[in-house]
């Protein structure tokens, strides 16, 4: 069975979803591969992929390109950053819809520098959370602190 965007969910509540949870689970310390899960849903009703050849790979080439984009670094004002960030389309970024922009250039648009340190921010503070897991030390804790601050003001060298 081919499904379109609008069957295909991973929604937690979803029943396929639990299923392959669960098989996830199963795998225990062996864990389970980007392969096997991909079989997986090949043989369990192919819910959670894009199972259409043609999408698919025109799906794949799309995340090729997201790929190549994020793959570039360039030194900005001495420090070295993403050549190109994605900036979703809305009210929050100004722009009708979304597209990878030069960092350079969302540096001198007050509006869409507001928004990346924003989103940086967001992704920090998401991080965080998942280090909260780890229950970590004093020492680990300050360790990362201190690591935080290095990157913060870290000037390159020779640049």
């Amino acid at each position: 069975m081919d499904i379109d965007d609008e069957q295909q969910t991973w929604s937690l509540n979803a029943d396929h979803v639990q299923d392959v949870l669960r098989f996830i689970r199963r795998r225990g310390a062996k864990g389970v591969t980007a392969d096997e899960l991909v079989t997986w849903d090949a043989t369990h009703g192919k819910r959670l992929f894009c199972w259409d050849e043609a999408k698919a790979a025109h799906e794949w080439r799309v995340q090729q390109a997201r790929v190549f984009l994020n793959s570039f670094r360039g030194v900005f004002n001495r420090m070295r950053v993403r050549k190109f960030q994605f900036v979703p389309g809305g009210e929050e970024t100004g722009r009708a819809d979304g597209a990878y922009l030069d960092t350079e250039t969302i540096s001198q648009d007050a509006k869409l520098r507001e928004w990346a340190i924003g989103d940086l921010t967001r992704r920090l503070k998401s991080t965080a959370s998942e280090l909260r897991f780890w229950k970590l030390t004093e020492e680990e804790r300050l360790t990362i602190m201190r690591q935080l601050d290095e990157a913060l003001t870290e000037q390159l060298v020779g640049v």
